[in-house]
């Protein structure tokens, strides 16, 4: 029925594991630190890696946050 996909969209959602239980100590460090590096080493020289430096040139918030969206 309808009503059950809507809820299972709806769990998927709201009850998605945390993120920081996805990824390595190490990864967290480094997405903090040096979110390009950490970036890089998850998913080589892409276009993931030029936005995250491109981000991180224009504040290191926005790289940080670009960082764990894209290695979650």
């Amino acid at each position: 029925m309808f009503w059950q996909d809507i809820s299972f969209s709806y769990n998927e959602i709201f009850f998605e594991p945390n993120i920081l239980f996805n990824m390595s100590l190490l990864t967290i460090i480094l997405a903090i630190i040096l979110p390009p590096l950490a970036v890089f080493l998850q998913k080589g020289i892409s276009g993931s890696f030029w936005l995250n430096v491109l981000l991180t040139l224009i504040g290191w918030v926005p790289g940080v946050i670009h960082a764990f969206f894209t290695l979650k």
